[in-house]
């Protein structure tokens, strides 16, 4: 090689991360760019109002998190932002998007370990504008920080297995950064979303996989019981500090899922993953190519024709996509349960990505080759230098209509009814009202805007499903306590009017409805008269 083509060939590498740089910096940037577009919802809340601006320090958000469906990590480093950069929807988002750059440069330094710089490029471009990473991003929840522990501790496995510490004595594997790497990172997994634990164990199955074929690992007795540790450790440390909690919501038999009933996992699979990501029939032959070079993969290391880390990685790439959601569904099935949500999986969307990518260059490798015999040739690099404009058009037509889809997701506005109620109110000083949240909880989330609009407006409790149930509401014990106000505001955010019938038919039973005021179909404000109650 002459000197000047090696000067060009090492240049090569900085250009192509170069450009990664900018594909994340500018998919961060759109995406930040809409971070306050839409007020929170009622999940947001409750990690805003509920574990945070509530909360006077660590512990107390701690102790908020007890009992409830997730752990405390995402909460802790939540607060901890709050106090630098404030609570609104624009600064808590952004460390949303934060995670979600970060998962993509992860994803992309696993691809360009597994693949090469041109499908690496383009993983990270698909990726980008998927949807599960464009919601996650502008949502105050964890699922970003999900997305950020799957393609992490994946990179970092990517690398455990290259260098194989468990192979070794205890001494060196026990200080092996590798080691201490995918131990840390699956132990933030497991402290940010009790799901991860399938993503955890997927991932440990294709290690033990790895381990049996490439280092004949049934010969190995140490080595297995090393990456026994490896797997074991995370869960352990959980149980160990956050055990207590997690009898105290699970203990009883409480759901470990939750959501809509599954219809079998291949469809529900489809229906939560592959559909909102990849829309529909391009992704689907796209996939199957995909799965033509796994196999390809899988057949070359069953012969014994290769070792090399890249077939492993290929092979990964198919185990991350499925194998979790598979283990989910077995283990929740057998323990009764069977319901899902598809944020859930969240952390099996980045692998479909690639997917997507290898399915679109095994694509062409197939057409190349049939092209070469027609023509007694073989374009097969002429092909691969179409695969950069092609895989452009598959981001933009396949996977960019569930991206736009997910930025635009029409919430309801919390804020715009808070801010109404506030105007109506605070231009009718002459007159006093009392205010009714409806909710899931004892605990008004609508406290939150209302709390920021002038004239220190609060609800004075809120109604609930379980007094809906039980047509037993607040305003018999509350009598005495309305009679000196002239209006009675009720307030209905998440839920719907419709989901409420005999709270309608209570009010409109004691009292005289004056207007409503609805920013979307049944969700807004009823104002009710007080005086000339009737009961």
């Amino acid at each position: 090689m002459s000197i000047s083509a090696h000067h060009r060939s090492a240049r090569w590498p900085n250009g192509w991360h170069t450009a990664a740089v900018l594909v994340i910096f500018v998919a961060f940037a759109g995406r930040m760019a809409l971070s306050g577009a839409q007020s929170y919802w009622l999940d947001e809340l409750f990690s805003i109002q509920v574990h945070a601006v509530t909360q006077t320090g660590i512990a107390g958000v701690i102790d908020s998190m007890r009992g409830i469906i997730h752990p405390p990590l995402y909460q802790i480093l939540l607060f901890w932002w709050i106090q630098l950069f404030g609570d609104t929807e624009a600064a808590t988002r952004t460390l949303s998007n934060l995670f979600v750059a970060i998962a993509s440069g992860g994803l992309y330094l696993f691809s360009l370990r597994m693949s090469g710089r041109r499908m690496s490029l383009l993983v990270l471009l698909v990726f980008s504008l998927m949807s599960a990473p464009v919601y996650a991003a502008l949502e105050t929840r964890s699922y970003a920080m999900v997305l950020m522990w799957a393609c992490a501790s994946s990179l970092a496995m990517c690398r455990f297995i290259g260098d194989m510490p468990i192979v070794r004595g205890w001494g060196e594997f026990a200080r092996n950064p590798g080691t201490l790497a995918l131990i840390a990172l699956n132990t933030g997994a497991l402290f940010t979303h009790y799901y991860m634990a399938f993503f955890i164990a997927a991932q440990g199955a294709f290690l033990l996989a790895v381990l049996l074929h490439r280092h004949h690992g049934w010969r190995r007795p140490g080595a297995l019981l090393r990456l026994a540790v490896v797997g074991a450790l995370p869960p352990l440390i959980l149980i160990v500090i956050w055990g207590d909690s997690m009898v105290q919501r699970y203990g009883q038999g409480d759901q470990f899922a939750g959501g809509t009933a599954g219809s079998g996992f291949f469809s529900t699979f489809f229906d939560y993953v592959v559909a909102p990501n990849a829309g529909g029939g391009v992704a689907l032959v796209l996939l199957a190519f995909a799965l033509v070079r796994v196999a390809r993969a899988l057949v070359r290391l069953a012969a014994g024709r290769t070792r090399a880390i890249r077939q492993y990685l290929t092979l990964y790439v198919l185990v991350w996509a499925l194998l979790p959601a598979l283990l989910a569904f077995i283990v929740l099935s057998a323990f009764g349960q069977d319901g899902y949500r598809d944020r859930y999986f969240i952390f099996c969307t980045p692998p479909i990505a690639m997917l997507l990518v290898m399915g679109l260059f095994e694509l062409l490798h197939v057409l190349a080759i049939a092209a070469g015999r027609l023509m007694a040739a073989r374009p097969l690099r002429v092909a691969y230098r179409f695969a950069a404009v092609l895989g452009m058009v598959l981001a933009l037509t396949t996977v960019a209509p569930g991206g736009y889809q997910a930025a635009t997701a029409e919430k309801v506005d919390w804020r715009l009814i808070a801010s109404m109620l506030a105007l109506k109110i605070n231009a009718d000083p002459a007159h006093r009202y009392v205010i009714y949240d409806t909710g899931f909880r004892q605990i008004s989330m609508f406290d939150y805007y209302l709390g920021k609009q002038p004239g220190g407006l609060h609800s004075r409790s809120v109604i609930t499903w379980a007094d809906e149930d039980h047509a037993h509401f607040p305003f018999d014990q509350d009598r005495e306590f309305i009679r000196d106000y002239d209006y009675l505001v009720t307030v209905f955010n998440h839920h719907h009017t419709s989901e409420f019938p005999r709270l309608l038919a209570d009010l409109d039973n004691r009292f005289t409805e004056d207007h409503r005021v609805m920013v979307a179909e049944g969700r807004g404000f009823i104002v009710y008269r007080v005086s000339g109650a009737h009961g």
